[in-house]
């Protein structure tokens, strides 16, 4: 079983106003987990999404900053 994981948001700050539940498990936490997850699965990636929403989350600082935070993940 793979895991899918909607992220939607960059950052801690956008994410709380689109994602409420990020209030009680902010991005770092997330990553952590997905890490840990692909760690004890073998072979498995996992898929982020992202709904890009224009004027919020579609500018090219926020590909920057989802790039960085993907970077070397298993996703």
């Amino acid at each position: 079983m793979s895991l899918a994981v909607s992220l939607h948001e960059p950052n801690d700050a956008l994410r709380d106003t689109f994602v409420p539940i990020n209030n009680l498990h902010p991005i770092a936490t997330l990553m952590d987990a997905c890490c840990a997850y692909a760690a004890k699965h073998e072979n498995r990636f996992i898929t982020i999404e992202y709904v890009m929403l224009r004027g919020v989350n579609d500018s090219l600082a926020h590909a920057d900053e989802l790039a960085a935070l993907l970077d070397a993940k298993p996703a």
